[in-house]
């Protein structure tokens, strides 16, 4: 580990709810908005951040649900 490289934190359930919410709101298909981590969520996020100019991480950010605020998902 670098010293100067934070770690970042993982997603809570909410969080990772609350994109899936969104996305699908947008018309992405990511199954149930359960609050887990699956590879429909992790898809989503991803195609959402390279249509959008995101670094594709396949993560719930802050950035991330930010951007999907400005996007109009529920």
């Amino acid at each position: 580990n670098l010293p100067w490289v934070q770690p970042t934190t993982p997603a809570t359930r909410d969080q990772i709810r609350t994109a899936q919410a969104r996305l699908a709101a947008l018309g992405y298909q990511v199954g149930t908005p359960d609050g887990l981590m699956g590879e429909r969520t992790r898809s989503a996020i991803i195609e959402f951040q390279r249509e959008n100019g995101l670094t594709e991480t396949g993560e719930v950010s802050a950035a991330l649900l930010n951007r999907l605020s400005r996007a109009g998902g529920a």
